[in-house]
């Protein structure tokens, strides 16, 4: 979502500064930001592979916190049961 919100912001601006959005973007993804294209003058190249690495980078972390979480209250759970 905050990727999309950059992205609709730099194609909304017509400044001469408007890659330098993705900078944002770059330190907000990283480690996997090193994984972007990055080719001089294709900003929107840029844009899509940070789009979607990022996207699976966030994708990833968000379900490795599911499982400690489930993990948790699993262990909460058990521990309020009695052994028979």
């Amino acid at each position: 979502m905050f990727v999309f919100l950059i992205y609709v912001s730099w194609a909304a601006n017509s400044d001469v500064e408007r890659g330098m959005i993705w900078m944002t973007v770059f330190l907000f993804d990283l480690p996997s930001s090193y994984l972007f294209i990055d080719r001089p003058g294709l900003t929107a190249v840029f844009a899509i592979s940070a789009i979607f690495i990022g996207g699976l980078q966030w994708a990833l972390v968000g379900a490795f916190i599911d499982l400690l979480r489930r993990g948790y209250r699993r262990r909460q759970s058990l521990r309020g049961t009695q052994n028979i």
